[in-house]
């Protein structure tokens, strides 16, 4: 080997023994400032920004009272199951729509301040059965039977119109 590769290998040598003491000693690295914050769990699901939510106060609230990490689709146990490992202060944005309620551990919720941001209730018409032929001939009459649901502060009979191609 030539002399003048042997102070390269030694610096590579040294190299990797210090990549491999860092990897034993798993220093924690932390952004100044984040240990005072708390931490802020955002609910980010379709129901707090589906009509009558309020996803931009909640969001804005979010990030005044804390570092924001998203969680979605109704489900916070895994998101707080991860904040638990944080020895920060924990907040929760919802709107209160949180499918894994039941699975959520008594203790991790009693550790996390809840701030809720309920939606408005909002008038809202499903159509949530319809019975009609497959197929019908020309002149022949359609049945249509429909059931529909409604929801929120709704008044009067709930109007059904049925269109067709001309």
């Amino acid at each position: 080997m030539p002399a003048a590769a042997r102070p390269l290998l030694v610096a590579l040598r040294a190299g990797a023994a210090l990549i491999l003491l860092l990897l034993l000693l798993d220093p924690a690295v932390r952004r100044p400032g984040a240990a005072g914050r708390p931490l802020v769990l955002l609910d980010t699901s379709l129901s707090l920004t589906a009509a009558g939510g309020q996803g931009r106060a909640a969001r804005d609230s979010a990030a005044a009272w804390g570092e924001v990490r998203p969680f979605g689709d109704s489900r916070l146990a895994p998101a707080l199951r991860a904040a638990a490992a944080d020895e920060r202060r924990v907040v929760v944005v919802t709107d209160g729509v949180i499918r894994d309620l039941a699975e959520l551990p008594p203790d991790l919720l009693a550790r996390a301040t809840v701030r809720l941001f309920p939606r408005a209730p909002v008038a809202d018409v499903a159509v949530t059965r319809l019975e009609a032929p497959s197929r019908i001939a020309l002149g022949d009459t359609l049945r249509v039977t429909a059931e529909v649901v409604r929801s929120g502060p709704a008044t009067g009979p709930p109007r059904v119109e049925l269109r067709g191609a001309a």
